[in-house]
């Protein structure tokens, strides 16, 4: 009795692919769904981006408000150092919204067809 052909796993990419073509028809049908559905988009994504809008009105307010008000050397390094962190965690936030960004545009990249009966790395007839 012959085993029964096992169905071909999906690669990691194509899993990514389908995760990612999932969440876009969501999103897609939220948004058409009405006003509410709007708000709730726009609330998604202000959250995603709250942290980065957070640090950087926490580096514009002290570098504005704080800033000048200083006096002594340890009040102006405690005011540096805090916004020498505030610009680093904000960099790797940047940094880190990059290579997402990389990744999806690796993995929604459209797919090149497999001709068949051509031979890879010979061009012209077969």
């Amino acid at each position: 009795m012959a085993a029964p052909e096992a169905e071909p796993q999906a690669t990691a990419e194509e899993r990514a692919r389908a995760h990612f073509q999932e969440r876009a028809k969501f999103f897609d049908r939220v948004w058409k769904s009405g006003v509410s559905g709007k708000v709730f988009v726009i609330l998604v994504l202000l959250a995603i981006a709250a942290p980065f809008i957070f640090e950087l009105f926490a580096v514009f307010a002290v570098w504005l408000w704080l800033w000048p008000v200083t006096v002594t050397v340890t009040e102006k390094l405690g005011t540096l150092s805090f916004l020498f962190v505030a610009l680093n965690v904000m960099a790797w936030q940047v940094a880190r919204w990059a290579v997402l960004l990389w990744e999806y545009a690796y993995i929604m990249r459209p797919q090149r067809r497999k001709q068949k009966g051509k031979v890879p790395g010979r061009e012209g007839p077969a």
